[in-house]
């Protein structure tokens, strides 16, 4: 009778392990790692501007999309007045890269004469972080290496976070990049973990920048290739100090959940569930087939 019921546990067992390898394999896309933001000239709504004298104001937090018609010319912009106690992200989505190669450039001064950073990816992501010494408009620039066509730029402030709560930004064809500042403390253990949405590659970045720079310093990514699951950093920050997290979407759309705990887990806390899920319904198959064998053997 014992051998019975040890032979049914472990077929339960086995059958909930097959449950759980099904359930990752529907939650996991076939990876895809081509952006899937093809934009018509109808949608696109230009507010460009080729005179650096007229910038196009870049609200907080506000994308604006752009239909860029003219190869190798420089396109103005003014930010908001970026404080010093923020980081700041500048981010560029060129929509249809492989024929396509804009650059992002970020100034201090209006005559854009005085260069803070610059991002010339051959990808479709520029993107800048900069923690301004002063509370200032900076002046960014896009310049159109080779081809026309459509594009995104968004200048945020980051947002503050608590340690151990969750957050659930919105990342998609306009808004490919979101900001967030947490203060570390040198020595202790973090894990800074980023569920993707099913059908969705988002790369994750910690850093520390000192103020008045864009060097990263105690910088650390988690970027993969492949579509839904999760990117997770765990480290030992050496620095006193505010750090920012950066998320950038490569593909797909959808709420991500972003959270930071302190330690270092064997298991990304997201990935979690579904063992316990898996695990919840071999023990459930188990109580059925042995109840289902007393039954028959009486």
């Amino acid at each position: 009778m014992h051998f019975l019921r040890s032979k049914y546990l472990i077929t339960a067992l086995l059958i909930g392990f097959i449950f759980f390898g099904l359930l990752c394999v529907v939650n996991t896309p076939l990876i895809n790692n081509s952006m899937s933001l093809t934009k018509t000239g109808s949608i696109i709504t230009p507010t460009e501007s080729t005179n650096p004298a007229s910038p196009v104001l870049l609200y907080d937090d506000s994308s604006d999309s752009e239909s860029y018609i003219s190869s190798g010319t420089s396109y103005y912009y003014r930010t908001y007045t970026m404080s010093t106690s923020d980081y700041h992200l500048i981010w560029l989505l060129t929509v249809t890269a492989y024929y396509n190669d804009f650059d992002l450039y970020l100034y201090s001064d209006a005559s854009y004469s005085t260069l803070i950073s610059s991002s010339t990816s051959t990808s479709q992501w520029d993107w800048i972080v900069i923690r301004p010494t002063t509370s200032q408009y900076t002046y960014p620039l896009v310049y159109t290496c080779t081809g026309t066509g459509g594009a995104y730029i968004e200048a945020e402030s980051g947002d503050d976070i608590d340690i151990g709560t969750s957050y659930e930004p919105y990342l998609g064809s306009t808004e490919i990049g979101a900001l967030y500042e947490v203060y570390f403390t040198s020595g202790t253990t973090y894990t800074v973990t980023l569920r993707n949405p099913s059908g969705c590659n988002l790369d994750l970045y910690v850093f520390r920048l000192i103020s008045g720079t864009t060097t990263k310093l105690d910088y650390y990514s988690s970027i993969s290739s492949s579509e839904g699951g999760s990117e997770h950093i765990s480290f030992t920050p050496i620095y006193n100090d505010t750090y920012a997290i950066v998320i950038l979407c490569k593909s797909g759309s959808g709420y991500a959940t972003l959270k930071v705990i302190y330690g270092a887990p064997t298991i990304p806390a997201f990935d979690i569930l579904p063992i316990l899920m898996a695990l919840t319904v071999s023990i459930y198959i188990s109580f059925i087939l042995l109840k289902n064998r007393k039954l028959h053997l009486y």
